[in-house]
């Protein structure tokens, strides 16, 4: 493990300096760690600062820079004011034409990081932009100190891509910030580095880098302010996200105190209310669930761009909704929602899921087509999902074939990754079927055990809806529309007689007995929208540019 200066022993010797009335060695001691003190102790930071005269700090910009980077710390409190010293450093680099371009370069990765905690991800874009644009044009001063200001605006780069949702250009990002941060990021940075490219990899499906990368963070800020600050909050979410995917959810419990506490008054504060409602759904609590992604989509309301957590909240309020009865809302949703490259957030599956849910066999085949025609192009993750509701599907078509293929290569991804977020996607009667079947077959010892578990919890589950036929979802879109047992006669060709028989079975399947109670059913499961317009995602559209 690295070492860091010890933010105690350098606050003691400055402060000693101070006491003997030794403003200069006091600001030599200070001025070399003024960022890593400033992220570590905040509020102390700021109280040696004042005490320093003015004329020895106002004109230097990295002591600015760092008076606005210790809003970032443990003890913040909410507001923006940090930014106002960004842009008195700023000022003041510019009324010193004898600056070199690395210190005008680092004050502005910090104001970007500063706006990026307020959810200002455009403004934090054009100033790390300026940065960039003084990287590509070559930095005056010291190589480490370029350096450090390449390394800053790499994370910087990486996390802000994160947020908006474009991971590939988030990855390399933050890949190349993890290549330089041990010789020039801080403690902050390489923890909000680690738990950032963790949150990156656990969306890929990479969940053993993924597990890595939030046990580097943990540890790196492990007995300092940084736990408890914005900067630890990413690689807490990875962890989060790692229990819930894997089943943990006792660990995913314990995470989420420490994850909501250090997001506080942060951008990743509507995160942890996400991720909450998310592990609350999990738990089989879809009204908290509920409570805690309004919480999420208020909050991530208040950024200047539409971002990837938004759109999460969405599909996780959708399928909450869909739980509570609230078809309608929840369909509505489902529809709006855009998938993002490689379906790392795929809509095609959520709705799958729920139409089979329903008894709707064909509507949850033709939401899953377009997923599979992505193929082997999606994320790890989602390809679990897409593999073993393709499994259940056609199981349910009959083409056993095809069925068996991909049930097995599903467990056999979820065997390897740790994953069981699918097993969780297929109703429970149908997945006891596929599992019964897929233990007939010759399973490694892993694929077994992952079976025999699946088997265990699914152990006299029952089909909650039978399916459906074409005909008999014509005949309740008919129904939806108000038509009367001759009107649908008429218009499906068949006798008065034979619409009865198919009413008669539509209710009896549903669970209902009049035509109101039907009609409500079939919108809470989504059946109403695939007999007429279905809701497949839209195509992506642009999310708005920063930067």
């Amino acid at each position: 493990m690295p070492s860091f200066p010890d933010p105690q022993l350098v606050h003691d010797a400055v402060t000693a300096e101070l006491d003997r009335g030794d403003d200069d060695a006091a600001f030599a001691l200070l001025q070399p760690v003024a960022d890593e003190l400033a992220a570590e102790t905040g509020a102390r930071f700021r109280a040696l600062v004042d005490r320093l005269p003015p004329e020895v700090w106002h004109r230097d910009p990295r002591i600015a820079a760092a008076m606005g980077r210790s809003f970032r710390a443990a003890d913040a409190p909410r507001g923006a004011a940090g930014l106002a010293y960004f842009a008195a450093a700023e000022d003041a680099l510019a009324r010193t034409p004898e600056a070199p371009t690395h210190c005008l370069a680092a004050v502005l990765v910090g104001h970007a990081g500063a706006l990026r905690r307020e959810g200002r991800l455009e403004a934090a874009g054009a100033k790390l932009a300026a940065a960039e644009a003084l990287v590509e044009s070559g930095l005056e001063g010291p190589l480490p100190a370029g350096m450090e200001v390449r390394a800053r605006c790499a994370l910087e780069r990486g996390v802000l891509e994160l947020h908006t949702g474009r991971h590939d250009r988030a990855r390399e990002s933050l890949l190349t910030a993890q290549g330089l941060a041990a010789a020039h990021l801080g403690r902050a940075e390489q923890v909000e580095c680690a738990g950032a490219l963790a949150v990156i990899d656990f969306i890929f499906g990479d969940t053993a880098d993924a597990e890595a990368l939030a046990r580097t963070a943990r540890e790196l800020s492990a007995g300092s302010a940084i736990a408890r600050s914005g900067f630890a909050a990413p690689g807490y979410a990875a962890e989060t996200l790692l229990a819930i995917d894997g089943g943990l959810l006792r660990r995913g419990d314990e995470v989420e105190h420490e994850f909501v506490e250090a997001a506080a008054n942060t951008e990743w504060e509507p995160y942890a209310h996400l991720i909450a409602g998310s592990l609350r759904a999990v738990h089989g609590r879809p009204a908290e669930a509920l409570h805690l992604l309004g919480e999420a989509d208020r909050g991530f309301r208040l950024w200047d761009v539409a971002g990837f957590g938004r759109d999460y909240t969405m599909l996780v309020r959708a399928s909450q909704l869909s739980v509570l009865g609230r078809g309608d809302e929840a369909w509505e949703q489902f529809a709006s929602i855009v998938p993002y490259e490689h379906h790392v957030l795929c809509p095609g599956h959520y709705v799958a899921s729920q139409l089979l849910a329903g008894g709707d066999v064909h509507g949850a085949d033709g939401a899953l087509r377009p997923c599979e025609e992505l193929g082997d192009a999606h994320a790890r993750r989602s390809i679990l999902h897409v593999r073993l509701l393709r499994g259940a599907i056609a199981a349910e078509l009959g083409d056993r074939a095809t069925s068996d293929l991909n049930v097995d290569l599903a467990f056999i991804g979820m065997a390897d990754s740790g994953s069981r977020a699918p097993l969780r996607a297929v109703p429970a009667g149908i997945l006891s079927s596929l599992v019964a079947a897929a233990l007939g077959r010759e399973q490694s010892p892993g694929v077994r055990r992952l079976l025999e578990d699946a088997q265990r919890a699914t152990d006299g589950a029952e089909r909650r809806v039978e399916p459906l036929s074409r005909r008999e979802r014509l005949v309740l879109a008919q129904v939806e529309r108000g038509a009367t047992v001759a009107a649908i006669a008429a218009a499906m060709f068949i006798s008065p007689n034979t619409v009865k028989t198919h009413l008669r079975r539509i209710y009896r399947k549903l669970g209902v007995s009049t035509r109101e109670e039907a009609i409500r059913r079939a919108r809470t499961l989504g059946l109403h929208e695939i007999t007429r317009d279905s809701p497949v995602p839209r195509d992506a559209e642009d999310r708005g540019t920063y930067g």
